[in-house]
């Protein structure tokens, strides 16, 4: 039998809405502050609200959202740090003196100047320079760093332009050019900017980078953040792997300080604890051999054995939550002892290789002033013992 013309248009149209539905529907999974799972397929974020397949989430009653894709690490050219959070790789960033346009892999941002952190141009470079200036960002000028016959030299200034071959800097009165070879990172002046209104997010790429800002939509597959300056960064869906959400019921350790911090290596040279990277400063990943893939997160803490740091609870928080394993970027090695303590009593432990699983840390804090993330030995030294302390939070759950 054959149909009419008519209805084969017809039937050629429901076909193809319900391809571009699907390409525009996400398999995610949605973790609550109570922390109640929930798996559906999302296909829009309007006024804070998730929506998909009948269902909806205030964005502020959700932690992470995880779109289930695993890591493929990338090293792109140059590095960039933003005021809302986050390290992103990119393949090239100008400046004209108003504004950066940086060209990322998917797609490319016109960004303020009040929205970037710091640039960091040579990745293979010592930066310990440049990761002081950026715990230390002037209130009134940027600063170039830049390699010297004996090293590296830095100055401060206004930084006035940033081209494929060089950078501009104003300082001393005048305006000088720095060959781009030879720079190896700029830290913008802290023009303590005006952050955007509304559900904060870390935003973890499946190429490892994170990008921090205001989550305002979902819409079309492209995912857009709020910046400072009016500004938005928009996303392809298709390249994130999670988000980390902010609420007045989430604190991340990685936002705190720590009251103490120890760390006391065996025969390895001692790496610092690191926020939201693992101790090689690499994307927060562990690896899941169940699963055959890097799983990536936003946030977190880096950690190396033998080492202990020590938070404050804040108040009124009643749990504990966190994701712990070793580092992906071991690729299956290091043996140590993991532990979680409160008020001086062990609450929990286990023992941990870079074969295992990560493993769930769900505790009830409530009383409890002080808590501590222990990493020990295990039975070969402290050889690749990088721990990750993934999506590490005190929640308020309740009254």
């Amino acid at each position: 039998m054959k149909l009419p013309l008519v209805c084969l248009s017809l039937f050629g149209l429901l076909l193809c809405n319900h391809a571009i539905m699907a390409q525009l529907s996400h398999p995610v999974t949605v973790t609550r502050i109570t922390g109640e799972q929930v798996e559906f397929s999302i296909d829009r974020v309007v006024d804070g609200v998730v929506y998909g397949q009948g269902k909806e989430f205030d964005l502020a009653d959700l932690v992470i959202i995880d779109a289930k894709r695993s890591l493929v690490r990338q090293k792109d050219p140059v590095q960039i740090s933003l005021v809302t959070g986050g390290v992103c790789g990119v393949k090239d960033i100008l400046f004209d003196g108003e504004q950066f346009q940086v060209d990322a892999v998917f797609n490319t941002w016109v960004m303020p100047p009040d929205s970037i952190r710091g640039i960091l141009f040579n990745q293979e470079a010592d930066r310990a320079r440049y990761d002081r200036a950026l715990e230390n960002r002037s209130l009134e000028e940027d600063v170039l760093i830049a390699r010297t016959k004996d090293g590296q030299g830095r100055v401060g200034g206004i930084l006035e332009a940033i081209s494929d071959a060089k950078v501009t800097m104003n300082y001393g009165g005048r305006s000088r050019s720095v060959s781009r070879e030879r720079v190896v990172a700029v830290v913008t002046a802290d023009l303590k900017p005006k952050l955007p209104e509304g559900a904060m997010g870390l935003v973890t790429l499946t190429n490892g980078s994170t990008l921090g800002g205001v989550v305002t939509e979902l819409k079309g597959g492209l995912l857009s953040l709020g910046v400072p300056g009016n500004a938005t960064i928009a996303i392809p869906f298709e390249q994130v792997a999670s988000i980390s959400l902010s609420s007045d019921r989430v604190t991340y350790l990685s936002d705190l300080e720590p009251l103490e911090a120890e760390c006391i290596p065996m025969v390895t040279l001692p790496f610092t604890w690191q926020r939201d990277l693992s101790v090689r400063r690499q994307p927060l990943s562990i690896y899941s051999w169940e699963q055959g893939k890097t799983i990536g997160y936003g946030k977190g803490i880096g950690t190396h054995a033998a080492s202990r740091l020590e938070f404050a609870n804040p108040d009124g928080f009643n749990r504990f939550v966190a994701t712990v394993g070793i580092a992906a970027e071991t690729a299956g090695k290091g043996d140590c002892e993991v532990s979680v303590w409160g008020d001086g009593i062990q609450l929990w432990e286990s023992q941990l290789s870079g074969r295992d699983e990560a493993k769930a840390i769900d505790l009830d804090i409530s009383g409890i002033q002080k808590i501590s993330l222990v990493v020990r030995n295990g039975r070969h030294l402290d050889l690749s013992d990088h721990v990750n302390w993934a999506n590490a939070r005190f929640l308020k759950i309740g009254n």
